[in-house]
C-alpha cells in the first residue's frame, strides 16, 4: 500500500499519535487508520518522525521529495 502524504497530513498524523485519546483531531475513521498504519520514532527528546508501522520505513512528505532526491543524487555522484 502506497500513499502520497502532504506536510499538513503528516502533521495531523503526528498530532494523533502524540495525543491518541484526543477525539477532536480529525474523524474517528482517520484516527483509527493513523493508529493502525503509523507510529512515532523519537529522534531527539521531543522531536519525532513518523514511520510506517508495517516496515519501520520513515514517511516522506510529498513537498520534500524533490529535495531528498537531489540530496541522494548528489551523494551518489
Amino acid at each position: 500500500e502506497k500513499a502520497l502524504i502532504n506536510l499538513n497530513f503528516l502533521n495531523k498524523i503526528k498530532e494523533v499519535l502524540l495525543d491518541p485519546k484526543n477525539n477532536t483531531i480529525s474523524n474517528k475513521n482517520t484516527r483509527s487508520w493513523i493508529k493502525k498504519k503509523f507510529k512515532l520514532e523519537e529522534i531527539i527528546p521531543g522531536d519525532y518522525r513518523v514511520i510506517v508501522a508495517a516496515n519501520n520505513n520513515p514517511v516522506l512528505a510529498v513537498e520534500n521529495i524533490y529535495e531528498v532526491l537531489c540530496r541522494t543524487h548528489a551523494e551518489i555522484t
